[in-house]
């Protein structure tokens, strides 16, 4: 099912559903980290094992993972909701954002090969210019999707683990 939808340029964009089974495979794409297990012996002699989740490191690796999911996410959503987005042959559409990123990165910036990479990019720096254009297209999508606001506020959820209070 599609569904069209006017941008604030005027541009006509088909918005598409995206399959549940996207969600899975981001979440399998990025497992949780495993915290480190620690061992402490008890006044009585006994070993108990415990994971440590307060660990710095893993914490690190924690929020990492949180992060890569949540980039792999809408990069996956971008690309199942809007199929029929085509990149105009020529470069033109590059400058701009080569000129960006090397004002960034101190550094020349090369776009991506790939025909995937350079669809995402065209989608997210020419496409979807304005923050109101970007807000429009994710709703149709979860719309679309089956998705309410209420899931996708509980999808943001799952990917932040509650924080829990100090063992002091």
């Amino acid at each position: 099912m599609k569904k069209t939808i006017t941008l604030t340029d005027g541009t006509k964009v088909a918005i598409a559903a995206v399959p549940p089974q996207v969600y899975d495979d981001v979440m399998a794409a990025f497992p949780d980290p495993q915290p480190p297990v620690r061992e402490t012996e008890t006044a009585a002699g006994e070993k108990l094992r415990w994971y440590d989740d307060k660990d710095p490191a893993y914490q690190a690796a924690e929020e990492e993972t949180e992060r890569r999911r949540a980039a792999a996410l809408q990069d996956q959503i971008l690309l199942w909701g809007l199929p029929d987005v085509e990149v105009p042959d020529n470069d033109a559409w590059l400058a701009p954002i080569a000129m960006s990123k090397r004002a960034l990165l101190g550094e020349p910036w090369q776009p991506p090969g790939d025909e995937i990479g350079r669809r995402l990019l065209y989608i997210k720096y020419v496409l979807l210019r304005s923050a109101a254009d970007a807000l429009r297209v994710r709703q149709a999508i979860n719309e679309l999707s089956g998705v309410s606001e209420e899931r996708v506020a509980q999808i943001k959820e799952s990917f932040q683990r509650p924080v829990e209070g100090t063992t002091d």
